[in-house]
Protein backbone atom coordinates (compact mmCIF):
# COMPACT_ATOMS: atom_id res chain seq x y z
CA UNK A 1 0.00 0.00 0.00
CA UNK A 2 2.76 2.59 0.70
CA UNK A 3 4.46 1.87 -2.58
CA UNK A 4 1.46 2.22 -3.97
CA UNK A 5 0.58 5.21 -2.32
CA UNK A 6 4.24 6.86 -3.35
CA UNK A 7 3.26 6.27 -7.02
CA UNK A 8 0.18 7.84 -6.99
CA UNK A 9 0.92 10.83 -5.05
CA UNK A 10 3.02 12.42 -7.06
CA UNK A 11 1.11 11.59 -10.26
CA UNK A 12 -1.72 13.44 -8.57
CA UNK A 13 0.44 15.84 -7.58
CA UNK A 14 1.54 16.48 -11.12
CA UNK A 15 -2.30 16.34 -12.53
CA UNK A 16 -3.29 19.05 -10.12
CA UNK A 17 -0.24 21.50 -11.27
CA UNK A 18 -1.37 20.79 -14.65
CA UNK A 19 -4.82 21.88 -14.15
CA UNK A 20 -4.28 24.90 -12.46
CA UNK A 21 -1.89 25.45 -15.91
CA UNK A 22 -5.17 25.38 -17.67
CA UNK A 23 -7.65 26.97 -15.31
CA UNK A 24 -6.06 30.06 -17.39
CA UNK A 25 -6.68 29.20 -20.61
CA UNK A 26 -3.82 27.43 -21.61
CA UNK A 27 -4.23 25.01 -24.96
CA UNK A 28 -4.05 21.52 -25.51
CA UNK A 29 -0.82 22.27 -27.72
CA UNK A 30 0.88 24.11 -25.00
CA UNK A 31 -0.68 22.09 -21.87
CA UNK A 32 1.00 18.52 -23.77
CA UNK A 33 4.06 20.22 -24.58
CA UNK A 34 4.45 21.45 -21.00
CA UNK A 35 4.05 18.07 -19.46
CA UNK A 36 6.45 16.58 -21.79
CA UNK A 37 9.41 18.83 -21.03
CA UNK A 38 8.97 18.59 -17.41
CA UNK A 39 9.30 15.13 -17.20
CA UNK A 40 11.81 15.52 -19.49
CA UNK A 41 13.51 17.65 -17.03
CA UNK A 42 13.07 15.59 -13.98
CA UNK A 43 14.96 12.61 -16.35
CA UNK A 44 17.78 14.79 -17.27
CA UNK A 45 18.30 16.77 -13.94
CA UNK A 46 16.16 15.13 -11.10
CA UNK A 47 13.83 16.94 -9.20
CA UNK A 48 9.78 17.15 -8.95
CA UNK A 49 7.90 17.53 -11.95
CA UNK A 50 4.62 19.01 -10.12
CA UNK A 51 7.30 21.66 -8.74
CA UNK A 52 8.57 22.42 -12.30
CA UNK A 53 4.65 22.62 -14.11
CA UNK A 54 3.57 24.60 -11.01
CA UNK A 55 6.04 27.40 -11.79
CA UNK A 56 4.39 27.37 -15.23
CA UNK A 57 1.24 29.14 -13.66
CA UNK A 58 3.01 32.13 -12.95
CA UNK A 59 4.38 32.35 -15.66
CA UNK A 60 1.42 32.11 -17.58
CA UNK A 61 -0.06 34.68 -15.42
CA UNK A 62 2.93 36.92 -15.55
CA UNK A 63 3.25 36.64 -19.28
CA UNK A 64 1.00 37.05 -21.66
CA UNK A 65 0.89 36.15 -25.36
CA UNK A 66 2.75 32.73 -25.35
CA UNK A 67 1.75 30.36 -27.80
CA UNK A 68 2.75 26.78 -28.60
CA UNK A 69 5.78 25.69 -27.49
CA UNK A 70 6.80 28.90 -25.62
CA UNK A 71 5.55 28.09 -21.87
CA UNK A 72 7.41 24.81 -21.88
CA UNK A 73 10.65 26.87 -23.07
CA UNK A 74 10.13 29.47 -20.39
CA UNK A 75 9.52 26.82 -18.10
CA UNK A 76 12.27 25.26 -18.37
CA UNK A 77 14.38 27.75 -19.17
CA UNK A 78 13.98 28.97 -15.56
CA UNK A 79 14.15 25.73 -13.72
CA UNK A 80 17.29 24.95 -15.72
CA UNK A 81 18.66 28.57 -14.32
CA UNK A 82 17.61 28.25 -10.91
CA UNK A 83 19.24 24.91 -10.85
CA UNK A 84 22.35 26.20 -12.58
CA UNK A 85 22.44 29.31 -10.11
CA UNK A 86 21.70 27.94 -6.99
CA UNK A 87 18.64 29.55 -6.42
CA UNK A 88 14.59 28.78 -5.69
CA UNK A 89 12.11 28.73 -8.55
CA UNK A 90 10.16 31.12 -7.51
CA UNK A 91 12.78 33.89 -7.62
CA UNK A 92 13.87 32.57 -11.31
CA UNK A 93 10.74 32.61 -12.31
CA UNK A 94 10.08 36.07 -11.25
CA UNK A 95 13.14 37.25 -12.31
CA UNK A 96 12.36 36.18 -15.96
CA UNK A 97 9.24 38.02 -15.65
CA UNK A 98 10.50 40.97 -15.10
CA UNK A 99 13.15 40.70 -17.77
CA UNK A 100 10.66 39.68 -20.33
CA UNK A 101 8.70 43.10 -19.54
CA UNK A 102 11.90 44.87 -19.75
CA UNK A 103 13.09 43.12 -22.80
CA UNK A 104 9.70 42.27 -24.89
CA UNK A 105 10.15 43.98 -27.91
CA UNK A 106 13.31 42.55 -28.38
CA UNK A 107 12.03 39.02 -27.64
CA UNK A 108 9.09 39.31 -29.94
CA UNK A 109 11.00 40.24 -32.69
CA UNK A 110 13.64 37.27 -32.14
CA UNK A 111 11.55 34.61 -30.96
CA UNK A 112 10.21 33.93 -27.15
CA UNK A 113 12.06 30.60 -26.99
CA UNK A 114 14.82 31.64 -28.54
CA UNK A 115 14.99 34.25 -26.29
CA UNK A 116 14.29 32.96 -22.90
CA UNK A 117 16.95 30.32 -23.77
CA UNK A 118 19.46 33.06 -24.58
CA UNK A 119 18.56 35.09 -21.43
CA UNK A 120 19.55 31.93 -19.46
CA UNK A 121 22.36 31.20 -20.79
CA UNK A 122 23.90 34.62 -20.03
CA UNK A 123 22.36 34.51 -16.68
CA UNK A 124 23.94 31.71 -15.74
CA UNK A 125 27.16 32.91 -17.23
CA UNK A 126 27.10 35.62 -15.58
CA UNK A 127 26.53 34.65 -12.03
CA UNK A 128 29.21 32.58 -12.39
CA UNK A 129 32.17 34.95 -13.93
CA UNK A 130 31.55 37.52 -11.28
CA UNK A 131 30.89 34.77 -8.60
CA UNK A 132 27.69 36.42 -7.32
CA UNK A 133 24.42 34.31 -6.72
CA UNK A 134 21.05 34.00 -8.33
CA UNK A 135 19.10 35.60 -5.50
CA UNK A 136 21.84 38.75 -5.55
CA UNK A 137 21.42 38.44 -9.53
CA UNK A 138 17.87 39.02 -9.53
CA UNK A 139 17.24 41.44 -6.95
CA UNK A 140 19.80 43.35 -8.75
CA UNK A 141 18.60 43.13 -12.27
CA UNK A 142 14.85 43.87 -11.17
CA UNK A 143 16.29 47.05 -9.13
CA UNK A 144 17.99 48.18 -12.28
CA UNK A 145 14.48 48.09 -14.13
CA UNK A 146 14.06 49.06 -17.99
CA UNK A 147 16.11 52.61 -17.08
CA UNK A 148 18.97 51.30 -18.55
CA UNK A 149 17.04 49.36 -21.44
CA UNK A 150 15.16 52.27 -22.24
CA UNK A 151 18.49 54.25 -22.87
CA UNK A 152 19.39 51.52 -25.63
CA UNK A 153 21.83 49.85 -23.57
CA UNK A 154 22.68 46.10 -24.83
CA UNK A 155 21.93 43.48 -22.24
CA UNK A 156 25.43 42.22 -22.34
CA UNK A 157 26.73 45.81 -21.16
CA UNK A 158 24.30 45.51 -18.66
CA UNK A 159 25.05 42.47 -16.87
CA UNK A 160 28.75 43.29 -17.31
CA UNK A 161 28.31 46.63 -15.15
CA UNK A 162 25.81 45.29 -12.79
CA UNK A 163 28.34 41.93 -12.26
CA UNK A 164 31.63 44.23 -11.75
CA UNK A 165 29.60 45.87 -9.23
CA UNK A 166 28.18 43.38 -7.16
CA UNK A 167 31.99 42.54 -6.67
CA UNK A 168 31.80 45.31 -3.88
CA UNK A 169 28.53 45.64 -2.60
CA UNK A 170 24.75 43.97 -2.64
CA UNK A 171 22.34 43.58 -5.46
CA UNK A 172 20.44 46.52 -5.04
CA UNK A 173 22.99 48.77 -4.00
CA UNK A 174 24.54 48.12 -7.76
CA UNK A 175 21.49 48.40 -9.11
CA UNK A 176 21.42 51.97 -7.48
CA UNK A 177 24.92 52.83 -8.29
CA UNK A 178 24.44 52.36 -11.88
CA UNK A 179 20.82 54.19 -11.97
CA UNK A 180 22.75 57.29 -10.11
CA UNK A 181 25.31 57.01 -12.57
CA UNK A 182 23.20 56.88 -15.85
CA UNK A 183 21.49 59.78 -14.18
CA UNK A 184 24.27 61.78 -13.85
CA UNK A 185 25.66 61.13 -17.32
CA UNK A 186 22.26 62.15 -18.86
CA UNK A 187 22.71 65.36 -17.13
CA UNK A 188 25.88 65.84 -18.05
CA UNK A 189 26.41 66.18 -21.45
CA UNK A 190 25.45 69.64 -21.67
CA UNK A 191 27.61 71.16 -19.07
CA UNK A 192 30.50 69.25 -19.63
CA UNK A 193 30.07 69.60 -23.85
CA UNK A 194 30.30 65.74 -24.63
CA UNK A 195 28.02 63.32 -26.15
CA UNK A 196 27.07 60.18 -24.67
CA UNK A 197 24.71 58.91 -27.06
CA UNK A 198 25.08 57.51 -30.49
CA UNK A 199 22.76 56.11 -33.39
CA UNK A 200 20.11 57.22 -29.67
CA UNK A 201 22.26 54.89 -27.83
CA UNK A 202 23.77 55.64 -25.14
CA UNK A 203 27.47 54.71 -25.23
CA UNK A 204 29.10 52.20 -22.60
CA UNK A 205 30.32 53.09 -18.94
CA UNK A 206 33.80 52.75 -20.39
CA UNK A 207 33.29 54.71 -23.38
CA UNK A 208 31.63 57.23 -21.32
CA UNK A 209 34.50 57.50 -18.57
CA UNK A 210 37.46 57.75 -21.71
CA UNK A 211 35.31 60.59 -23.01
CA UNK A 212 35.26 62.23 -19.46
CA UNK A 213 39.08 61.51 -18.93
CA UNK A 214 40.19 63.15 -22.32
CA UNK A 215 38.00 66.04 -21.24
CA UNK A 216 39.89 66.63 -17.87
CA UNK A 217 43.39 65.19 -19.14
CA UNK A 218 43.25 62.11 -17.15
CA UNK A 219 42.56 64.46 -14.05
CA UNK A 220 39.11 64.13 -12.63
CA UNK A 221 36.84 62.90 -9.43
CA UNK A 222 33.23 62.13 -9.42
CA UNK A 223 32.77 66.03 -9.14
CA UNK A 224 32.32 65.91 -12.92
CA UNK A 225 29.35 63.95 -13.01
CA UNK A 226 27.79 66.02 -10.57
Amino acid sequence: AGALSGMIGPARAFNKSVNEVASLGTDTTALDALQKASKQFVISFGGNAAEVVSSAYDIQSAISGLQGTELASFTVASATLARGVKSDAATITDYVGTMYGVWQAHADKMGKSQWVEQLAGRTALAVQMFKTNGGKWAESVSALGASATAKGISMEEQFSVLGNLQSTMGGGEAATKYNAFLTGALNAQEKLGLKFFKNGKMLGMADILDKIKTKFGGKWDDKAMK
